[in-house]
């Protein structure tokens, strides 16, 4: 008889952080992952991170990329960026994204080129569209949804658009489990996601906070001793983690894949005065002023 791998998703350098989702709690209640810190934390590294291991499973995952950040996943095979165009309704886009899935594929959609509320409309779109899929089948096939910033999607204060995105993000917070639909929300502020999205998550990633708000929104789950001073402190990749009632100081591994998501560099840039001569008389005139 041959045994059978265990599903486990290593997250930490040399197997120091891993998850083998064969064990309770996974097995009863899924995974239900909430990872928060401020810019340049690590947050979407951790997430990337995530996707990579997901995938080394051969479980397909879907990540709701509303900055673009996660195209390099592509770079893993079967993995398909799907990106959804500012004038597109027809909603194929959603038909191929969940034909990937059905084959056991990976799938980032990529709603970059969108505006906010355009981005809300179709990710309540599709998050609907996923769980009635999910909910016809006689024996769900376990997935992952990922949803970057999303603060963006369930607000804690409504915002234009976000009633239908708020609504599906808490349904599947609460009920996704029962369909095979394990999440994993990242948002660069705690402090303005709608509160059931932390209630209901079953791991916590804490990375570095800056602002008060966001650390009061974390609070409740983090023992007195961690303080607002303490998570300022943190390193990037670094991140506590809050899981079964117990609290661990983790750090990251490095990812497999290429990262898109550092902060473009400001580079010193020798200019000849010739520059200014060789302009038109109205770029001269403008610039002299």
């Amino acid at each position: 008889m041959t045994n059978t791998p265990a599903p486990i998703l290593n997250l930490g350098e040399a197997n120091t952080l891993a998850f083998n989702l064969s064990h309770a709690p996974w097995t009863t209640q899924g995974v239900r992952c909430v990872v928060s810190g401020t810019p340049g934390s690590g947050k979407s590294h951790l997430m990337a991170v995530m996707m990579e291991e997901v995938h080394g499973l051969g479980v397909p995952f879907c990540v709701v990329d509303p900055d673009g950040e996660h195209r390099s996943l592509c770079e893993l095979v079967n993995v398909t960026r799907v990106e959804v165009a500012t004038d597109d309704f027809s909603g194929e886009w959603i038909d191929d994204a969940l034909y990937l899935l059905d084959q056991g594929g990976g799938v980032v959609l990529d709603l970059a080129i969108l505006d906010e509320e355009r981005q809300r409309d179709c990710y309540a779109w599709f998050a609907r569209r996923l769980l009635d899929s999910q909910r016809r089948q006689a024996r769900p096939q376990a997935m992952f949804l990922f949803v970057e910033e999303v603060h963006i999607f369930a607000p804690q204060k409504l915002v234009r658009g976000a009633r239908d995105a708020t609504a599906v993000t808490k349904s599947i917070a609460r009920r996704g489990r029962k369909f095979g639909v394990n999440t994993v929300m990242g948002s660069q502020r705690p402090g303005d996601v709608e509160k059931d999205i932390l209630g209901q998550s079953n791991v916590r990633f804490f990375g570095r906070i800056e602002i008060k708000l966001d650390y009061q929104a974390i609070q409740t789950y983090l023992p007195g001793s961690v303080s607002l001073r303490t998570l300022r402190d943190l390193e990037t990749g670094e991140f506590f983690l809050s899981m079964s009632g117990r609290l661990t100081r983790v750090h990251i591994r490095a990812r497999r894949t290429s990262d898109m998501s550092p902060t473009p560099q400001i580079a010193v840039r020798q200019r000849s005065i010739f520059e200014l001569i060789d302009a038109p008389e109205s770029v001269r005139s403008a610039r002299c002023k």
